[in-house]
């Protein structure tokens, strides 16, 4: 029998604490202003933070307001890159913009010499005389 699939086992409640909880460095609200704000005691929310569900959610919601900033960043950076008023910043964005388009990479080359010390003819009669060694063994 196949089973259905489930739903977030998490009441509103906790999914809202987690949201504001992932987003916090917008809201900047300490763990009982939270609380006070879905109706809940504080050591409530002490006790869901310690819920893997609960940190689960929390860390999806905190992924995906990381996708969210990514505009803003990006705009940033074209701001930057428009109205820079150093080169030294403008080129730092310009930088930034095109390894993140993968249009720049760091690149090291890297030489080495090998100095033959022997003759081709030298090094097949080496090998004659290992190869006759090995079957006098």
């Amino acid at each position: 029998m196949s089973q259905l699939p489930r739903k977030n086992p998490l009441t509103l409640s906790q999914r809202r604490c987690a949201e504001i909880l992932a987003t916090n460095d917008v809201h900047k609200m300490t763990i009982a202003q939270i609380a006070n704000e879905i109706g809940v005691d504080p050591r409530t929310i002490y006790r869901w933070k310690k819920d893997p569900e609960f940190i689960a959610y929390q860390n999806s919601i905190a992924e995906q307001a990381m996708e969210d900033f990514l505009a803003e960043t990006y705009t940033t950076l074209k701001q930057l890159l428009r109205e820079g008023r150093s080169e030294k910043t403008k080129l730092e964005a310009i930088k930034l913009v095109l390894q993140n388009r993968g249009k720049l990479v760091d690149k090291q080359e890297h030489v080495h010499e090998m100095k033959q010390t022997e003759t081709q003819e030298e090094r097949e009669r080496r090998i004659i005389e290992m190869e006759k060694r090995l079957l006098e063994d």
